[in-house]
């Protein structure tokens, strides 16, 4: 009798070795290869970037191990190479702070990752070419984040006529010298007129005798340009002697021309009509008297120059403040209770809005 087994007998004893082996081989392949989840790299989205100065940029880390698999990161922490360019929250976003470049970096599991990170200020002075060449800039508000900045602050005065915010929409077209923020100041229509409802100031540096003032500014198209005789002032340089120059709106029945007030008074109007629903740029210069009736004053408003006086008085002192004076409105609409309402000369309340996307001071060295 052969002692061979049969062939299935042989193919059912090996049977159990196979499929141990096949188990072990798949054992081995779940097996977690240590490597796998260690960092090796960490990319800092996005790589490259720019903003201007008082805008911030969220930047994103992505650890990596060796194979370019991407990880779950426990921890980020940020950093900003030079803090005077750029600072960078724990989150990860990003403030340009000066003119520059910085370094955003992450730190993950002890492994860097960089991206670089270029400042530069907003459009600014450039913008006014009628400025000397050799003054200095004092502050400058240019899309800005915040109401106060570079030296530029609300007036404190709390307004109930209307509202003092900084925007980025509603006006119409985009800013020719600033950037795409503004300060919007409302005047609404119905309140009691004659006040100023979005004033920001300047405090001049001490002895101040020259000065140039640019603005850009807009008026909403419907804005309800005052009738009454300095009810819509602009701009001002005020006096330590307590004088004080205004630009002003004038002539409120044909929707206003840009002229000068010194004191309370009339001074100069030009011949240049405000144009409504579009940007303006307001170039201001203005030297003060030595005491020999030399004071000089010139005006541009969208580089053609609408007041040239020379030979002035100024009043006494030195300069000491500059602001803007918002949505400043004269204009008193009649209705039943309050014989003292803002309103139009073409009928009935209207609010007053009004945009400003630069406004920027400069005096000599």
């Amino acid at each position: 009798m052969s002692l061979t087994p049969y062939p299935l007998a042989r193919l059912a004893r090996a049977w159990p070795l196979a499929s141990l082996l096949v188990a072990c081989l798949a054992c081995e392949d779940a097996a977690v290869d240590p490597n796998s989840q260690i960092v090796a790299s960490v990319e800092v989205t996005p790589r490259v970037a720019s903003v201007s100065t008082g805008d911030t940029l969220r930047f994103t880390a992505v650890p990596r191990n060796e194979v370019g698999e991407v990880l779950a990161a426990d921890s980020i922490t940020w950093q900003s190479t030079n803090n005077t360019v750029a600072t960078v929250t724990p989150t990860g976003t990003a403030t340009g702070v000066f003119s520059g470049a910085a370094t955003i970096r992450a730190h993950v599991a002890g492994v860097l990752g960089d991206a670089t990170l270029s400042v530069s200020a907003p459009p600014t002075s450039t913008g006014f070419a009628n400025r000397p060449s050799n003054f200095v800039t004092r502050g400058e508000w240019n899309n800005a984040t915040t109401i106060d900045a570079d030296g530029w602050y609300d007036d404190g005065n709390p307004s109930g006529w209307g509202g003092k915010t900084v925007v980025n929409t509603g006006y119409a077209g985009s800013p020719r010298i600033g950037g795409s923020r503004a300060i919007q100041t409302l005047y609404a229509g119905g309140v009691e007129g004659g006040h100023d409802a979005g004033r920001m100031q300047f405090n001049l540096p001490a002895g101040t005798n020259e000065i140039f003032f640019g603005a850009e500014v807009q008026f909403k198209s419907d804005y309800p340009t005052s009738t009454s005789s300095g009810g819509n002032k602009q701009f001002f340089v005020t006096f330590s002697g307590g004088g004080r120059y205004f630009v002003n709106i004038d002539d409120g029945a044909a929707r206003g021309r840009w002229g000068i007030y010194v004191g309370s008074s009339p001074l100069i109007d030009s011949n240049i009509q405000v144009v409504y629903g579009q940007w303006i740029k307001m170039e201001w210069y203005l030297k003060r008297n030595t005491g020999a009736g030399d004071g000089i004053m010139r005006l541009w408003i969208d580089g053609v120059l609408a007041v040239n006086l020379t030979n002035l008085s100024f009043p006494t002192g030195n300069m000491v403040l500059a602001y803007d004076d918002g949505s400043n409105n004269g204009n008193h609409y009649p209705g039943p209770s309050d014989p003292r309402k803002i309103g139009s000369n073409l009928g009935g309340p209207v609010d007053a809005y009004r945009w400003a996307s630069v406004l920027h001071v400069a005096t000599p060295p």
